[in-house]
């Protein structure tokens, strides 16, 4: 029973992985009106990429309603991470996916556990926002302003911490926060300082992954806020 379960969680983040490049492509190009197809690499690269990212998210977390919503999230972080790559945009279409997403988990919560459940995880989802996302944003408007700094943070990098923020409350969207940036520095170290290279930078790869490290440590997230707050 277990193995299939996790087989099936592989299988559904290799089609997930297959489709992201052509839905990347094809969002960079309504913006660029340019047409790239994807590289048979680049596809094959992010099928093994989400197939690994679902099934360590199906191991960890166990059948669960919230393993479903981490899973279906892979989508679309992998095509903003593309997209963010490829043309220096995070799409609002991946923006709303992520949110819809939630949205469908509120939905199920409500289903299963009634009201106080749902209450719960929506109260959760607006503190995440507020207490992470908008701070976020002020911020970023604040280093625009005063320091003269054009895009501190793009626009499309603040409304993806938002969403995470409703996805994972105020303590995992916080820890992905730090852990975006500890990967974004990395990754910025690795492929763009070496070359010399300034000016815009894709945060949305660091985000993906610490999206998905956040995820998996939602465990031992879950049972540090009972302990503190118990």
């Amino acid at each position: 029973m277990e193995n299939a379960y996790l087989l099936i969680a592989a299988l559904v983040g290799a089609v997930m992985g297959a489709v992201s490049p052509y839905v990347a492509a094809r969002l960079v190009e309504l913006r660029t009106k340019e047409h790239v197809a994807p590289s048979r690499p680049r596809v094959m690269t992010c099928t093994l990429i989400s197939c690994v990212a679902t099934t360590s998210i199906a191991l960890l977390l166990g059948p669960v309603t919230e393993t479903v919503e981490f899973v279906a999230l892979v989508a679309p972080l992998v095509t903003a991470a593309l997209t963010d790559l490829d043309a220096w945009i995070i799409p609002r279409e991946c923006v709303w996916a992520v949110l819809a997403v939630r949205l469908l988990y509120l939905v199920a919560t409500f289903v299963r556990g009634g009201a106080a459940s749902a209450g719960s995880a929506l109260s959760g989802s607006l503190l995440g926002i507020f207490a992470v996302g908008l701070p976020l944003l002020v911020a970023s408007a604040f280093m625009e302003r005063t320091q003269h700094v054009r895009e501190s943070l793009g626009g499309g990098d603040v409304r993806l911490f938002l969403a995470m923020g409703a996805v994972f409350g105020w303590s995992g969207a916080s820890l992905a926060l730090i852990l975006a940036c500890l990967f974004g520095i990395v990754h910025f170290a690795v492929c763009y300082q070496q070359k010399g290279e300034g000016g815009l930078f894709p945060f949305a790869p660091s985000i993906a992954l610490a999206c998905w490290a956040t995820a998996l440590g939602q465990p031992a997230l879950a049972s540090l806020a009972v302990r503190l707050f118990a």
